[in-house]
């Protein structure tokens, strides 16, 4: 049994359990998920958005996967829960993706009290796009998460990594 609710993530029990912990105290504002490709550090990501966005009352039991919160996030479709990934020619995060998102998140949350960010394949932001991000990260709004999956942390800037908890 998982620590904490419904994962999905399967074959990560530290990882998972280090989520749970997080979900259970209180999560950081930003949080660094980094493993080799294709381990699972996305579906990790979206459990642990699931958990913060999921409405049941007991934090044990995050993310229920019952309630309107669990099924937006499974659907791929709750507004307070922000992706954003690579794209283009070369596969990278630019600056202009990492401005659209801080003005997404620059609104109020549209369902509930919070609102998470998850950036996939983080190690391919572009280091201008880091810096951008980087006064997000100083100084995020109340109420946001943001999540940053990569597999390889050394390709983030030290400044980006020195301000996420890291699983």
């Amino acid at each position: 049994m998982n620590p904490i609710g419904s994962f999905i993530t399967r074959g990560q029990a530290p990882a998972v359990s280090a989520a749970g912990a997080m979900i259970r105290g209180g999560m950081p504002q930003a949080l660094l998920l980094v493993g080799p490709p294709s381990v699972g550090k996305t579906t990790l990501g979206l459990d642990i958005a699931a958990a913060i966005l999921c409405a049941a009352e007991d934090p044990t039991a995050r993310p229920c996967r019952e309630c309107r919160g669990c099924r937006l996030v499974a659907n791929g479709n709750h507004p307070d829960l922000h992706r954003l990934a690579p794209e283009g020619p070369g596969g990278q995060i630019g600056v202009e993706q990492v401005r659209g998102l801080i003005e997404e998140i620059s609104l109020l949350p549209m369902e509930g009290a919070e609102r998470v960010v998850l950036v996939e394949a983080a190690h391919r932001m572009n280091e201008d796009a880091q810096n951008i991000l980087l006064k997000t990260l100083e100084e995020p709004p109340p109420g946001l998460t943001i999540m940053l999956a990569a597999d390889e942390d050394d390709l983030l800037l030290p400044t980006v990594r020195s301000r996420a908890a890291r699983i």
